[in-house]
Parts: C-alpha cells; structure tokens; sequence
C-alpha cells in the first residue's frame, strides 16, 4: 500500500471538497494508493504569498511503488498547475498566486520541491523524484 498524506500549510487555502477531489484523483491511479487529508489547526496570521500543499509519501518509492510514486507526484503537480491557470483565466489583472507542491520521503526528506509562477504556468522543480539508497 502506498499510503500518501496531503497537508496545507494553512488551513483556509483549499476548501475540504478541493482536497477530497485531489485526494479521489490521486486514489484513482492505483488501487494501491490510500490518500489520508490532515489540515493543520490555524498558527498565527497564516499570511502567505504563495499557495502550499506539502505531500508526503509515507511509503519508501522501491519494487513496485516506484512508477506509481511518480504518477501520484506528476498528478498532484498537474492539479496545482491546473488550479494556477484558472486562477490566471479569472483573475487578468493581476498575476495568480504561485504555487508550491513539496513532496517528501517516508523519513521526512524532500524529494521535490516544485513551484508555479512562471508566466506561462510551468512549473520549476527542485530535487529528486527518486529516493536514493
């Protein structure tokens, strides 16, 4: 089972039915893949200038998690991206909010940090998509 936890960094930035909707998407790649929400109490002003989304892959990307790690990643950047677009469709006057997915290991490494602000949306990643041993 590869067991993926989603995490905002503040509570308020997607609505519960935002994250189900990803949580179902990212179910759907493979019956092995159980997506758990944990939305954070509010600390402080919760004041950020970007949209973050931390994913943690509590289970080690080895045998045959490895290819459906990496849809289950590729997918969850493809919903941030698809989420910056509408916002640039509906917003012209003013540049949308970037957004930032950053995934990490079963021991609390990141294995991508991914950001999308670019002009025309695509995003700029940072790290591996695979562990090392």
């Amino acid at each position: 089972m590869l067991k993926v936890s989603l995490r905002p960094t503040n509570p308020y930035e997607f609505t519960d039915q935002e994250l189900e909707d990803l949580a179902a998407q990212l179910s759907e790649i493979d019956e092995a893949v159980a997506v758990q929400i944990n939305v954070p109490p509010q600390r402080g002003y919760g004041v950020h200038a970007s949209e973050v989304l931390h994913l943690f892959l509590e289970t080690a990307l080895t045998g045959g998690f490895e290819a459906v790690g990496v849809k289950v990643i590729e997918s969850a950047i493809g919903w941030a991206q698809a989420r910056w677009k509408k916002e640039q469709q509906e917003q012209t006057q003013l540049p949308p909010r970037a957004r930032v997915v950053t995934i990490y290991g079963p021991r609390g490494e990141v294995l991508k940090d991914v950001r999308i602000d670019l002009p025309d949306g695509q995003p700029l990643e940072k790290g591996l998509v695979h562990q090392r041993p």
